[in-house]
């Protein structure tokens, strides 16, 4: 359970893991290939391949706030 209205509350929720999209849980909830995790968001409509990767980027590239 983590809040993502924020970039302060992914944060403080450690859903986030600069440079490391692998290792960070809000991908993992992105992503349609974790059978054992709710995927986000809860119902659908989901993310598409394209925007999972624009967020990834984003991780894997410091997860600045700007």
């Amino acid at each position: 359970n983590f809040v993502v209205s924020s970039y302060e509350d992914l944060v403080a929720s450690d859903a986030i893991v600069p440079r490391h999209s692998n290792a960070s849980r809000l991908r993992e909830r992105l992503l349609p290939s974790t059978p054992t995790i709710n995927r986000m968001p809860e119902g659908g409509p989901y993310l598409s391949p394209t925007e999972i990767l624009v967020i990834s980027d984003w991780i894997d590239q410091g997860a600045r706030n700007d």
